[in-house]
């Protein structure tokens, strides 16, 4: 039993620069549709959850490229003005359809 003692050498681990790029890109074209569709209030606030949920997820797959920042901020962005619009013009959006539809008949 004459082994010499050899302790273990850790490697370095393996960076993949592409980590979370894809993400980073599918952030950012939620973000841009998620500013585009802010007067459809609903499709705006669906693709600003989904851009930030993109951005956070490449970003902690290690990408810290401007895509997934801005990409982040444009989501944000979308989501807080969809909201807003949301919140202050949806119930008169509502009350208009039903008043619509007793015109109608139904």
């Amino acid at each position: 039993m004459n082994q010499e003692f050899q302790p273990y050498q850790q490697e370095e681990p393996v960076t993949n620069p592409n980590a979370g790029k894809g993400l980073a890109v599918a952030a950012l074209v939620m973000g841009i549709l998620a500013l585009i569709n802010i007067w459809l209030m609903v499709p705006g606030i669906i693709f600003g959850i989904l851009g930030i949920i993109f951005a956070a997820v490449a970003r902690k797959q290690g990408n810290t490229g401007g895509m997934a920042i801005a990409g982040l901020i444009m989501s944000i962005i979308g989501l807080v003005l969809s909201g807003i619009l949301l919140a202050t013009c949806g119930p008169l959006f509502c009350q208009g359809f039903m008043e619509g539809l007793n015109e109608a008949g139904f």
